[in-house]
């Protein structure tokens, strides 16, 4: 059971991976729509969600998630929300992949 101070942590947890997760899934189905079998959610990646443009996602714009994959920064709340990510998606028969243009973000490649 969670006690009242890890209750906060959990669903921040939760939040950041669950957003990232959903953010993921829109591309894929407005890249589906489109006729492609891959999508790139980056730091300047829109995604409209109800009416409302949603610029990038918690762990692209988050410059310490692409830290912590390259193991210059040990954090591994980041390092268990990014498994997390990477586990539902191979789960469901994706290939995801981290990557990074600028040596500061990290970006999510998925395709089928």
């Amino acid at each position: 059971m969670l006690t009242s101070a890890n209750i906060i942590t959990e669903t921040q947890n939760n939040y950041t991976v669950e957003t990232e997760i959903y953010l993921l899934y829109v591309g894929i189905l407005v890249s589906r729509d489109m006729g492609t079998s891959s999508f790139i959610l980056n730091k300047d990646s829109e995604t409209t969600v109800n009416g409302t443009a949603v610029t990038g996602s918690p762990m692209s714009v988050e410059g310490n998630y692409y830290k912590t994959w390259q193991g210059k920064i040990i954090n591994s709340r980041y390092t268990i929300e990014m498994q997390k990510v990477i586990d539902r998606y191979t789960q469901l028969g994706y290939t995801i992949n981290r990557k990074s243009d600028d040596m500061e973000h990290l970006y999510w490649q998925i395709t089928w």
